[in-house]
């Protein structure tokens, strides 16, 4: 506003200035100039002649058209440049709301990456964690490839002793056989040696007889006391003789049953073996009907219980015995696993 008043006012001061040069130097009407002095070298007074008003007015409306032109366009200006702040201020707007706009995307962006590194390293890590489980995983095949290798070995081994001990029980087996041939040997020796010492103390008992029969009769009654005591006597000790061989022949009798299931036993891998004494239920043949662990009296746990079971089961029917006098339906046995 003040910019203006002070275009207003030296607008009219240039019109004053330009309309006093006008009136004095210019002749409108007639375009003549101002006549020079005289010659007598005496100042004279300047003629001029007076202008038309209505050109005055012209020119003074033309200034004032000029002024208003001049005015119009600094309006104009001003507005322009009102515009071009009201332009610039929208721009700016414009421009911080993009800027805004374009920090509020990169912050996004920069949210989205971050989320985006967090799940890449969540991504590595369950990525490392698998390679770990599978390290774990390979690991524990090789340590099962290297148990597997250790059990083979083992169960060769195993195999190795069993072979061993068969070749052992084998050997055991034959001794027996060849011990059981000189006993059987010598109890036909001992049977042929009481047999002839019963028939000579027979012998002598009848010459005894004989001669105490040719005695006199006072010693009659003595001497048939005496032949009955010695009657009594003999029996005696055929009957501890027969004793003693019948509890033989049992005892041979259970060896052979005790190698008989030792010889279809297999030791299982996992068994507590201890002895163990079972109870044998046979018919004549020796094919087996019922067998039982005596409990009190068997060692082991149930693997090895069953084992031994399955394994007299296995050897029915069960070997005859030496004589058949000492054949039992039910017979015990100790089994000693080897």
């Amino acid at each position: 506003m003040l910019t203006t008043i002070k275009a207003f006012f030296s607008s009219v001061g240039l019109h004053v200035v330009l309309l006093g040069s006008l009136l004095i130097t210019f002749n409108l009407d007639s375009g003549k100039t101002v006549l020079p002095p005289p010659s007598n070298n005496l100042p004279e007074p300047v003629l001029a002649e007076v202008l038309d008003a209505n050109q005055v007015e012209q020119e003074v409306a033309r200034l004032q058209a000029l002024e208003d032109q001049k005015k119009q366009a600094e309006e104009d200006r001003q507005n322009k440049l009102k515009a071009a702040a009201a332009e610039a201020k929208k721009k700016r707007q414009e421009e911080e709301k993009r800027l805004q706009a374009l920090e509020k995307k990169r912050k996004a962006e920069a949210q989205k990456a971050k989320a985006e590194r967090e799940k890449e390293q969540q991504r590595l890590a369950a990525l490392a964690e698998k390679r770990k489980a599978e390290e774990r995983r390979k690991a524990e095949v090789e340590k099962q490839r290297i148990a597997e290798e250790q059990r083979l070995k083992e169960v060769a081994a195993q195999k190795k002793k069993e072979a061993e001990a068969k070749a052992k029980l084998e050997a055991e087996n034959k001794r027996i056989a060849e011990e059981q041939a000189k006993l059987a040997a010598q109890q036909a020796e001992a049977e042929r040696k009481a047999k002839a010492e019963e028939a000579a103390r027979q012998k002598a008992a009848a010459e005894r007889k004989a001669k105490e029969e040719a005695a006199a009769k006072k010693r009659a009654e003595e001497a048939r006391r005496r032949a009955a005591l010695e009657s009594e006597l003999a029996a005696a000790i055929a009957a501890e003789e027969n004793s003693d061989e019948a509890a033989r022949d049992r005892e041979i009798y259970r060896g052979l049953i005790a190698q008989a299931v030792q010889r279809q036993w297999i030791r299982p891998d996992t068994a507590e073996v201890a002895e163990c004494v079972l109870r044998v239920t046979q018919i004549p043949g020796g094919e087996v009907v019922r067998v039982e662990p005596q409990t009190s009296r068997c060692g082991g746990n149930a693997l090895f219980q069953r084992s031994v079971v399955k394994a007299v089961e296995d050897a029915s029917p069960l070997p005859a015995p030496p004589n058949p006098d000492v054949f039992e339906r039910e017979i015990e046995f100790l089994f000693r696993p080897q």
